[in-house]
């Protein structure tokens, strides 16, 4: 077992185009867990928040200029999936701890016992690669205490969570509206890998993924997609055009915005993310659910609180966002 000192150290990367909340939630949770840096890839150069994350501890600001997309062999316009294979490929040749996870901006790790550098440093020199499964956001009125994650479904337990027609549209993805894959954590250090964003290849068609851990392991990747409505419809025509949306689902909800217009979304997003008390339970008690404790808000003050002129300048970069 590889129990050397430091060996289960881990870094996080992502690439960024956030609100500042978003991005102090990423920062505050993952420095928590015990992330030796946060790695910020920001897909927009002249992004406001540039300027107060660079300021923070354990946080690793990059800018990509169209100079940096250049040096990875990328144009600029480029799409986004080709950019941010980029840029996760530059963050694992650059990174300086043992290990690497691949993230987005709304994605969380969590472990129960929080010990995610014992658990790293515990595996076997044969994992390089450890896959954790991503749970789904939902949002269960009235239990403000308690975080609800939806996990990924067989179809036959789908019968009684949607309507007809977002039955349909989610199938294929197991109930989740965003990807079912999951995220990595990546040995780094090795030679000849090729990143893709949910795991490492060796060649263009073998990904390497040696460990899957999910709820049972004590460990899942939160996906905070449907934490609130308005950044969802932010967020809506870029997951519709780059792909995170797709098949049946984005043919929904591009019919119904053709037919109904912006009045539609309101009714999708509670279709796809809301869940009434009653079957959150029955999906907890069968295995379908996990909940914990809605810590998030306490972590975000825990590291942002004290520093009230940071908080206010991420709350201003949130104001002219929205101009």
């Amino acid at each position: 077992m590889d129990t050397e000192r430091g060996a289960g150290r881990w870094t996080v990367a992502a690439v960024v185009k956030e609100r500042a909340e978003v991005l102090r939630r990423f920062i505050a949770w993952h420095v928590e867990m015990g992330a030796a840096e946060v790695a910020l890839y920001f897909d927009d150069p002249a992004d406001p928040n540039i300027a107060w994350a660079s300021e923070v501890p354990n946080v690793r600001v990059l800018c990509c200029t169209p100079e940096f997309w250049l040096s990875r062999g990328v144009p600029a316009d480029a799409s986004f999936n080709k950019r941010q294979i980029q840029a996760i490929q530059h963050a694992y040749e650059t990174c300086a701890t043992p290990w690497l996870l691949l993230a987005d901006g709304d994605e969380l790790i969590h472990r129960e016992d929080g010990g995610i550098e014992e658990f790293l440093a515990a595996q076997p020199a044969e994992v390089r690669s450890i896959l954790v499964e991503p749970v789904e956001r939902v949002i269960v009125p009235g239990a403000r205490r308690r975080l609800h994650f939806r996990r990924k479904l067989r179809p036959r337990q789908l019968s009684k969570q949607r309507d007809g027609a977002l039955l349909g549209a989610t199938l294929r993805r197991g109930g989740l509206t965003g990807h079912t894959t999951g995220k990595s954590f990546l040995r780094t250090g090795i030679e000849g890998v090729m990143l893709r964003q949910h795991f490492m290849q060796q060649d263009w068609a073998t990904p390497v993924i040696d460990l899957k851990v999910g709820p049972e392991e004590g460990m899942a990747l939160l996906h905070m997609i449907g934490t609130d409505y308005d950044d969802w419809r932010a967020k809506l025509p870029h997951r519709l055009i780059s792909g995170s949306i797709r098949g049946p689902l984005k043919s929904l909800i591009e019919a119904r915005m053709t037919d109904e217009g912006e009045a539609a979304l309101p009714g999708i997003f509670a279709a796809l993310f809301e869940l009434d008390a009653r079957t959150a339970l029955r999906m907890r008690r069968r295995g379908q659910m996990l909940v914990l404790p809605n810590s998030v808000g306490a972590v975000v003050r825990k590291h942002f609180g004290r520093d009230r002129s940071r908080a206010a300048a991420a709350r201003r970069t949130d104001r002219a966002r929205a101009a």
